[in-house]
């Protein structure tokens, strides 16, 4: 499960980084009205999070990112999630934001090189 929420944090990262960085702006991106009761989505989401939908989010705040995830999550599953494994999604994925950002590239250039490499070594081990 932490895995799936670390995609929901790569995801939300993402979105930060593109400047979808309000409640009202990154869930009307994941979820769009189109699709969704948009407003209700985000109503729940501030509930839940005690956040304001205009808060301007910041990736490295774990403990706005864990709430909104949590929330995401609620709304998406209908049931409350396993904090824990909340918490373990965001730190899986917290060094390596820190990381790549401060070397300049991308966690998918990054997953890239590093396949990349192993299949390298793979070939050259035979």
């Amino acid at each position: 499960m932490e895995y799936g929420y670390r995609a929901v944090f790569v995801l939300l990262n993402g979105y930060i980084n593109k400047g979808y960085d309000t409640i009202n702006t990154i869930i009307a991106r994941y979820a769009p009205s189109s699709e969704n009761n948009t407003s209700a989505y985000i109503n729940h989401v501030v509930q839940l999070t005690g956040i304001a939908a205009d808060t301007v989010l910041d990736f490295s705040n774990s403990q706005d990112m864990i709430k909104l995830v949590a929330a995401i999550s609620t709304v998406e599953n209908g049931i409350t999630p396993d904090w824990t494994q909340i918490t373990a999604g965001y730190e899986l994925l917290s060094g390596q934001i820190a990381t790549v950002k401060n070397v300049g590239i991308s966690l998918v250039a990054l997953t890239l090189v590093s396949a990349l490499g192993y299949i390298a070594f793979y070939i050259l081990k035979k």
